[in-house]
């Protein structure tokens, strides 16, 4: 793992990012749900612009099924003085991950979080280390606070309760039209990924690009501001050892970097895409020349003392470097597409009656 990497990653990237970091994120059924009950059949925001769909006819939707019951709201209850966390039990065979306290998180729910991420974020959580650190870290914070409100029936409170129901209509909605639209392996032809490159090329481009090398010192869990002060002054000397000494780089990351893997490669994280960095060093190496030594840089993971050996320019991303993101980003468009029809074609069986005279009360109060 490489701890320069940046760990978060937000879910409402464009196909323009998709083709900088190799993936492409699902858009939320209530998006469409919510074009499609104002009847406007308006696509979500995205920079990847449809060529002519002539070869490409528009797919019929499934028929819909009856509707299901609504779910119940739970009951209220009082909230009662602060209570133990309980500790987290942990089944024979299977390791610890991760833990704060007696709050463990084992293999066996790291990897249930990986099956059940949808495929895009599967996909990003298995390649990317960092990715999932962060999400490791995030689980087990929201376990610690879910026990410590458990503890006190927060869930029990009627605000909450009915939040809790919201969200578990939400999962099962978007989750059901989910399952009732096909996967078409043979979408797209490579005649229509042809014409949505022709469209997009000048929008596909290969982030910056940095050969750097590092001296790693680790975030320590519990680490006093006198620990983090000590970290940064001996950073300061190592570079003072390599600017005014001339020291060897490499020598001294095999020396001193606490970096597993590239420790041992002299520091070299060889070519690292710009998008890929965390934000404290990608702004850190704005605008140096190669061949400089930088100032330790704090990111949430540790400190860093990079040096940057060279630079790349952004470029045109070719078609085969595009394929894959394009791919997803056109299967996710049809499916989108397929999606409101399915919702379409639901309202034209059943038509939604409001009376508008009872809501205009309500909106008025």
């Amino acid at each position: 793992m490489n701890p320069g990497l940046d760990p978060k990653r937000t879910q409402a990237e464009t196909i323009v990012q998709d083709i900088r970091t190799g993936s492409t994120p699902a858009r939320a059924v209530t998006r469409i749900v919510c074009a499609v009950l104002a009847s406007a059949v308006v696509a979500g925001p995205t920079t990847l612009t449809a060529p002519a769909r002539a070869a490409d006819p528009a797919p019929s939707a499934p028929s819909s099924p009856a509707t299901p019951a609504p779910t119940p709201t739970p009951t209220t209850t009082t909230t009662s003085a602060p209570a133990p966390v309980a500790a987290t039990a942990v089944p024979a065979g299977d390791p610890v991950v991760a833990q704060r306290g007696d709050v463990k998180l084992t293999a066996s729910a790291v990897r249930d979080l990986i099956r059940n991420s949808d495929p895009e974020q599967r996909r990003f959580l298995e390649s990317n280390p960092s990715a999932l650190l962060q999400a490791v870290r995030d689980r087990l914070l929201k376990m610690v606070l879910v026990r410590q409100a458990e503890a006190n029936n927060w869930e029990k409170r009627p605000d909450v309760a009915f939040r809790i129901g919201l969200a578990r209509d939400e999962a099962i909605a978007a989750t059901w039209i989910g399952s009732q639209v096909p996967d078409d392996p043979n979408f797209p032809t490579d005649a229509q990924l042809q014409a949505a490159y022709d469209v997009n090329k000048a929008k596909l481009m290969l982030p910056k690009q940095y050969h750097v090398e590092q001296i790693f010192f680790p975030e320590l869990p519990g680490a006093s501001s006198q620990t983090e002060d000590a970290d940064k002054q001996k950073l300061l000397e190592l570079k003072q050892q390599l600017v005014r000494q001339h020291a060897d780089f490499a020598t001294l990351a095999k020396r001193y970097s606490l970096e597993k893997g590239a420790a041992d490669n002299g520091g070299d994280l060889g070519w690292v895409r710009e998008d890929a960095l965390a934000p404290p060093i990608r702004a850190a190496l704005q605008g140096v020349a190669d061949g400089t030594v930088l100032d330790p840089v704090r990111s949430t993971n540790g400190w860093h003392l990079i040096k940057l050996i060279a630079s790349k320019a952004p470029t045109q991303a070719t078609l085969a470097q595009s394929r894959d993101a394009l791919v997803r980003a056109m299967r996710q468009e049809r499916v989108v597409e397929l999606q409101r029809a399915y919702l379409s074609n639901l309202l034209k069986e059943s038509q939604i009656e409001v009376n508008e005279t009872e809501l205009n009360k309500l909106s008025a109060k």
